[in-house]
């Protein structure tokens, strides 16, 4: 298993060079690994004036008008899904297995948020997923998915601090 950032993986949660971008992180804390995305969230320091974090728990859909209002350059997901690797790696999804691949604790699903996104501002989306090992209510995120959050919130900070 790893939690290595593949250069795809990195382009994808860079910052747009011109524009802002958007960074959504979805996820329930209360269903172990699902709360990956919130958990980073929590981590994140931002100092750029043209990135926005937004936590959207498990209601991605109730940030639509902040997206909008915000007119990304790029819009990137980060949520929990369960796309049959080891928990804790990390894989930029396409939209189209989303819904497959997602465990399903929002009701609505990315794919037609980040449709909506794109068909509304031109903003081009990307989807990082983390695999789960478990989302059980009541349960803590398991070693190899803190790990992986970990790894994105350093790279993230990285990028989000230094403005690189």
């Amino acid at each position: 298993m790893s939690t290595e950032l593949t250069p795809e993986i990195q382009a994808a949660l860079a910052p747009e060079i011109s524009g802002n971008t958007v960074y959504v992180l979805v996820g329930n804390p209360w269903r172990g690994d699902d709360g990956a995305a919130t958990f980073i969230a929590g981590r994140l320091r931002n100092a750029r004036a043209d990135a926005f974090i937004i936590d959207a728990g498990n209601r991605p859909e109730n940030c639509i008008e902040r997206i909008i209002s915000l007119n990304p350059a790029k819009t990137v997901f980060i949520d929990a899904a369960d796309f049959g690797a080891q928990a804790g790696a990390v894989r930029l999804l396409a939209m189209h297995d989303v819904a497959r691949d997602s465990i399903s604790t929002h009701a609505f699903p990315l794919p037609v948020l980040a449709r909506l996104i794109e068909e509304e501002l031109g903003s081009a989306t990307a989807m990082i997923g983390i695999q789960i090992h478990s989302a059980c209510l009541g349960q803590g995120m398991h070693a190899a998915v803190v790990r992986a959050a970990e790894r994105l919130i350093d790279y993230l900070n990285a990028r989000l601090d230094a403005g690189l």
